[in-house]
């Protein structure tokens, strides 16, 4: 092979490229962590401490990467101030689009220092003296702005300047402070490793999160030999639309329309930092009442972390086997474990709990050789939901000890599941927390201000935006599913905003509500008869069943006139709780959300605020047997 073969190979694979990070050895750390962060996000970079291997001409690496890569990134210190071969990477960028029009050139400081000659001419972005999830999250809004050449436009209208009785803003980060104490622990990896904490990716402006790389990274891993992993793989795509994350005018970005936990995210960061750094694996669970957005909260992070993922809400989703494959599958695409999976099908033991216990030490060896500051992570939402497992095990045939930097992260009503005590941490979300509050409060006021319908129901209505959302919160008691569904309701047009202000306190009291004019409807007979059987056989039924009104009157259809009650039956029954009842294909019946069941199961519980008697009793849900 000739020198200009060479040549011809590294030009072809520079231009393939979407980055060429240019730095110095001093910041070698810095350019290794924003290579990972870009790659793990889907784009391609070419980096001399990985590209250039023993045996290849850096030099002319160097030059292919300034001239044939997409876009040019600068690793700005002193000492890259300082550099001659710094300064000529960055000056051909520079020379290649001296208007920034394409965006050729790109300045990340990485310490408080001087922009030399022409670079103090490019607007430029800091990753030092913040914290490492906003570092991330920086370096990926500039990313994607190059790369989309777009603007930086917020997706939701910002505040009147003069209103000072808006949502209370969360106090601004200070610019050039060091990273904050989440609560009391390490802020996240260190900035010198390579992969950091594989954090979210939520816009500095607070705005919503960036997962418009997902399916790029998944079609990254799930190639050659690990293509056919796919088929034991559940896809996520139903999740965004059925926890209101999509925003039908920004399809690109699944999640778009999360908002807040940025407090508890970071807590998971730090954690993760801890079992990294402390060579140790564990358990993390994040508990919260049904309502609460566990399920969301899962979800943004399997789309912006890209972490293999397991929801118990997804169709098969509470098999244990099931979900070990699942799991195992994405691990191995993950980590590219060839040999877990040779000719990329799962053997039959991956359905075993000894076999996924087998990839997670591989996967941990394998990180421990190429990339050693990452975690590695899986994430599981539901496992409250899993069977119960045998005495001695854990849900879903989890290993009960992992290897060292190795995390799962779960999501679960409290005190719902078995983990060793000395291998976990417990994170809850209070529904009566400030943090709780304020979420939903920002939530509320994004949602109002950048959904149209929503915006022309107001605006018909009357209530201003600010009244209308800090009422919601009040009536919810900082319950999400509550205020959600009070949303779809407007959405619907079955509920007028100016109403907002009747709505009953509390969760338990809106169901109690609900089942009380439900009842009233009825009338006693019919309530008795028919209306207490379908919501018992409904609370019972932790899956779609035939219809509960036939299951609970199996002749009922034989005559006309029964027919015509249970048809009345099941299209009330659809009434009771908005979106967490739904009728399926065929006639099946179901809950679609825990928090109705919840109610149900446990009526000596006065959930409602202000409650002498439980909501559900004095709606007459509960009666001394005849």
């Amino acid at each position: 092979m000739t020198s200009g073969d060479v040549t011809d190979e590294a030009d072809d694979a520079a231009e393939e490229r979407d980055f060429f990070i240019s730095y110095t050895k001093a910041d070698q750390g810095w350019a290794e962590w924003i290579a990972w962060v870009l790659e793990e996000t889907g784009y391609r970079v070419l980096l001399q401490a990985w590209d250039f291997v023993p045996g290849s001409n850096w030099i002319v690496g160097m030059q292919n990467g300034v001239r044939r890569a997409a876009r040019t990134l600068a690793v700005l210190s002193d000492s890259y101030a300082r550099s001659v071969h710094g300064t000529a990477e960055w000056q051909a960028a520079w020379k290649a689009d001296p208007t920034g029009v394409r965006r050729r050139l790109l300045v990340a400081r990485v310490a408080d220092c001087d922009r030399p000659s022409l670079l103090d001419h490019v607007v430029s972005f800091d990753l030092f003296g913040i914290s490492q999830h906003q570092a991330r999250n920086d370096l990926l809004q500039a990313a994607k702005l190059a790369v989309s050449g777009g603007r930086a436009k917020p997706t939701s209208a910002p505040s009147f300047p003069s209103d000072s009785s808006g949502a209370p803003a969360t106090p601004p980060f200070p610019a050039g402070s060091a990273a904050p104490d989440l609560g009391g622990v390490a802020p996240a990896l260190s900035r010198g490793k390579p992969g950091g904490g594989e954090t979210g990716n939520v816009l500095p402006s607070g705005g919503p999160a960036v997962g418009v790389n997902y399916r790029a990274a998944l079609a990254r891993r799930f190639t050659g030999p690990f293509q056919s992993l796919r088929q034991a793989v559940i896809p996520l795509d139903p999740l965004p639309g059925d926890l209101r994350l999509a925003d039908p005018a920004d399809l690109d970005n699944p999640v778009s329309r999360f908002r807040g936990r940025t407090e508890l995210i970071g807590r998971i960061d730090a954690f993760l930092n801890r079992c990294v750094q402390q060579r140790r694996g564990g358990y993390l669970l994040v508990e919260a009442e049904a309502g609460m957005g566990k399920s969301a909260l899962a979800t943004y992070l399997a789309y912006t972390r890209v972490w293999p993922a397991h929801f118990t809400r997804l169709a098969e989703g509470r098999s244990p086997q099931i979900a070990r494959r699942n799991l195992g599958a994405q691990l191995i695409a993950r980590w590219q474990l060839e040999d877990a999976a040779p000719d990329g099908v799962l053997p039959e033991r991956a359905e075993s709990t000894a076999w996924l216990s087998g990839r997670l030490s591989e996967a941990a060896a394998r990180r421990d050789r190429e990339t050693p500051g990452v975690p590695v992570v899986l994430l599981i939402d539901g496992l409250d939901e899993a069977p119960l497992p045998p005495t001695g095990e854990l849900s879903f045939g989890l290993p009960p000890s992992l290897p060292p930097g190795t995390v799962i992260i779960a999501t679960t009503r409290p005190k719902m599941v078995a983990v060793p005590a000395e291998a976990r941490v417990v994170e809850r979300i209070d529904v009566e927390s400030a943090a709780n509050h304020r979420d939903l409060l920002n939530y509320l006021t994004a949602i109002t201000a950048s959904d149209p319908e929503l915006s022309e129901a107001l605006r018909i209505s009357g209530p201003s935006v600010d009244r209308f959302c800090r009422m919601l919160l009040d009536r919810s008691g900082g319950v999400w599913i509550y205020a959600l569904t009070v949303l779809d309701q407007i959405r619907d047009h079955a509920r007028d905003p100016a109403d907002v202000a009747r709505l009953p306190s509390g969760l338990a009291s809106y169901y109690a509500d609900t089942v009380a004019r439900w009842r009233a409807e009825l009338g006693v007979n019919r309530w008795r008869n028919h209306g207490l059987p379908v919501l018992a056989t409904l609370a019972a039924i932790p899956a779609a069943a035939p219809s509960a009104a036939a299951l609970c009157r199996p002749k009922l259809a034989e005559d006309p006139t029964q027919r015509k009650n249970q048809k009345l039956l099941m299209t009330i029954s659809v009434r009771i709780v908005g979106p967490c009842l739904s009728i399926r294909a065929r006639r099946q019946t179901h809950i679609e959300h825990p928090s109705i069941v919840a109610a149900l199961d446990d009526p000596a519980q006065p959930v409602g605020r202000g409650c002498k008697q439980p909501p559900l009793y004095r709606a007459g849900v509960f009666f001394p047997q005849n």
